[in-house]
């Protein structure tokens, strides 16, 4: 399994009776597997000659950076001491690479966006909030008063299922921070790996073509007068680098170009924590995940006439009502105001952004004459003016019912968010890691705001 395993990062094998035969079998899977960082072995009955298997097999190896074989068999100390070299220069070389995320101009897919809510006071927003993020249900807690944000991360495990949100801690040292930036540089880190392997895969030496390459601007210099032969020799350099493969320009880049990355100030550098070999492991799920910015808007009508500046293209947005109010005639007729002033709000502001339409305290409804009785009021309502909406295809409704007392209808509700996110382009946009710095500094300056 781990010569086809992507995603683990360290295994735990101390303790499992594990001899040189199976000890065998893990060095041979080393040779093949390029993710796994730490294996531990320790306190099993590996010998000298097991040890000597996980030796050979380091030298295919420039992933894994811990390889503890301690408490086994008699084990010559010249092979561990081999073994620890080995696994030094893999993790310089790891460092290496984090340093050069950090200082260059190289991004990848920031897979970031925004969800708000909105609707009328007290329909349920900040509890369907607390639901999606798998929180218990609060029956005590006071209204939002202008807007509460949350950072949350959303951990898609396979194709198609989603995880409860990960409510992120902004001043907090554990696997879901929201650290970015260096998350963010160790995901570069990762790309960086995987353009080596690629490089090496491809039997193409480097230094090779930026010898051939200097030789040749050399020969071009000599030749005529010294102006019109250099910009002879740059342009057929320049030619001559534009027909090597990708990996190749981008390393001849930064050692024969004049277009060098500036680097990052001292001060940001200190912003994004010291490498840890924690990060790869939040790297590796953080590039299958989504991280989503929740904004809760309060409800009271108050706050209404400012709502419209935070409106955009961009983002995806809930709008809640408390399926309740369709009851009462007089309820309904508030209710379905409402709804209809947020959806105008939308058409005219955000005209691009997926809509999803919630009826919160579906619970009470007793049988699906009452659910399919809401919906063709809505439709009617709205009837074909907001083509954003998105559909409840499953259960042919223009809305969602949701409880989040009970949690009924929550999981097709975070899939259906998750999905019209995924389906935005810019939330898979590449930025450089100094955007994600710059995001970390405002989470920091909000979360001091919110203590003082």
């Amino acid at each position: 399994a781990l010569q086809v395993n992507d995603v683990m990062v360290t295994l735990n094998l101390a303790s499992n009776f594990i001899g040189d035969i199976g000890g065998g079998n893990l060095a041979d899977t080393l040779k093949v597997n390029d993710t796994l960082a730490c294996l531990r072995l320790s306190a099993n009955r590996i010998t000298n000659d097991g040890a000597k298997r996980f030796t050979a097999a380091l030298k295919d190896n420039t992933n894994l950076v811990v390889l503890n074989l301690e408490d086994n068999e008699i084990i010559s100390g010249n092979v561990l001491a081999s073994q620890r070299s080995v696994l030094k220069k893999n993790f310089k070389k790891r460092r290496d690479m984090f340093k050069q995320a950090l200082n260059g101009t190289d991004g990848v897919a920031w897979n970031r966006s925004r969800v708000s809510i909105l609707g009328q006071g007290s329909c349920g927003k900040s509890a369907t909030v607390r639901a999606l993020q798998g929180l218990p249900f609060n029956s005590h807690r006071e209204s939002t008063i202008g807007a509460e944000i949350t950072e949350n991360l959303s951990i898609n495990e396979e194709q198609g299922r989603s995880s409860k949100w990960k409510k992120l801690n902004t001043n907090s040292s554990g696997l879901y921070t929201s650290n970015y930036a260096s998350r963010f540089a160790a995901r570069i880190m990762l790309n960086l790996h995987d353009d080596d392997r690629e490089f090496t895969d491809s039997n193409r030496d480097i230094s090779e073509h930026i010898r051939d390459l200097r030789d040749k601007e050399k020969d071009s210099v000599t030749d005529g007068s010294q102006h019109e032969s250099s910009s002879s020799g740059t342009r057929k350099t320049l030619q001559h680098v534009s027909s090597l493969p990708a990996i190749v320009r981008r390393k001849i880049s930064k050692v024969i170009m004049t277009t060098k990355a500036n680097p990052l100030p001292k001060d940001e550098i200190e912003f994004v924590k010291e490498f840890d070999e924690k990060l790869v492991v939040k790297a590796k799920k953080d590039a299958k995940s989504l991280s989503l910015c929740v904004w809760d808007f309060g409800g009271q009508d108050v706050f209404y006439p400012m709502h419209h500046i935070f409106l955009q293209d961009s983002g995806t947005y809930i709008v809640a009502f408390d399926s309740r109010d369709f009851y009462g005639e007089k309820k309904r007729t508030n209710a379905l105001a409402h709804l209809s002033f947020w959806l105008r709000s939308l058409r005219l502001h955000a005209r691009t952004a997926p809509v999803v339409l919630v009826g919160t305290f579906a619970v009470d409804h007793e049988d699906r004459k009452i659910v399919r009785a809401i919906d063709e009021i809505i439709r009617e309502q709205i009837k074909n003016m907001f083509p954003q909406l998105v559909q409840n295809l499953e259960d042919d409704l223009v809305y969602f019912p949701v409880d989040n007392q009970t949690n009924f209808g929550i999981d097709k509700l975070r899939q259906t968010i998750e999905t019209a996110v995924r389906n935005d382009h810019t939330v898979f946009e590449a930025v450089p890691v100094r955007w994600m710095i710059l995001l970390d500094e405002i989470l920091s300056e909000r979360k001091k705001e919110n203590l003082a």
